[in-house]
């Protein structure tokens, strides 16, 4: 039988021993466990991040590790095959060759890779996916404290001065 014929490995669970939410709001709870893994090793703490609306991947290997505890998690929360709208691949790690097609393949679901939109004034110094994070969270920043800056007749938060201070901060410490 070929590699490509061959059924993939059942993904044996992991024991929790232990559980708590070092954190939880409305938005994100941090909860951390203490697992028995199938060749009996004890992980403590393993964190997981949970949110109420979507799953965040974070880190991914060649080797299939990581997408393959994503899907165990998806699995355990009950959310596998309920994400419609896919998984989206941020970060440079997203640029390795055939990840998504892999991630799209294991996961069962539909996965593009994460590129920052709608983007003024620095556009081309952040057009990749290297930078579709940073963007999104100074964008979501911005857009959550612009009405309040609005209303005390301040100007507005724009991008590119965002931008600016994260330089000048990352200047400061490197």
């Amino acid at each position: 039988m070929a590699d490509a014929e061959k059924p993939a490995a059942a993904i044996e669970p992991w024991q929790v021993l232990d559980s708590k939410y070092s954190y939880r709001d409305r938005w994100l709870a941090v909860r951390s466990d203490t697992v028995r893994v199938p060749n009996g090793t004890i992980l403590a703490p393993y964190h997981t991040i949970e949110f109420p609306e979507w799953v965040c991947a974070i880190a991914l290997t060649p080797a299939r590790e990581i997408l393959l505890m994503i899907k165990a998690e998806l699995e355990r929360s009950g959310q596998l095959g309920l994400l419609p709208g896919g998984l989206v691949l941020p970060g440079g790690g997203s640029k390795l060759l055939g990840l998504p097609d892999m991630a799209a393949e294991i996961l069962d679901l539909p996965v593009r890779v994460g590129v920052p939109i709608d983007v003024r004034g620095m556009a081309d110094k952040v057009a990749g996916p290297s930078f579709a994070t940073s963007v999104g969270l100074i964008k979501w920043g911005a857009k959550l404290t612009a009405p309040a800056h609005a209303s005390n007749g301040a100007a507005a938060v724009s991008l590119q001065d965002a931008y600016q201070k994260t330089l000048r901060w990352l200047r400061d410490f490197f």
